[in-house]
């Protein structure tokens, strides 16, 4: 798995777990060069439906802010 310290900042795809990934911002960006009489939030909306319907399941990835809250309610728990 690539280290976060070590991703490319140009978009380009990663591979996490064996699967191909690229950033949302740079997916929406190349679509909206390769078709630019679609709207981007039209683009940015597909992204989203085909993110659903592929990832359906558990997530591939997560922002760290995510583990982070995770962490902190757990931390409310009461042992």
């Amino acid at each position: 798995m690539n280290e976060a310290g070590s991703a490319p900042t140009d978009g380009a795809l990663l591979q996490v777990d064996g699967i191909a990934v690229v950033s949302f911002a740079a997916a929406a960006s190349r679509l909206a060069a390769e078709f630019p009489g679609v709207a981007t939030a039209r683009i940015e909306a597909l992204l989203v439906r085909e993110w659903d319907a592929f990832c359906a399941g558990r997530p591939l990835v997560i922002p760290t802010a995510v583990e982070d809250g995770a962490r902190e309610m757990l931390g409310d728990v009461p042992a």
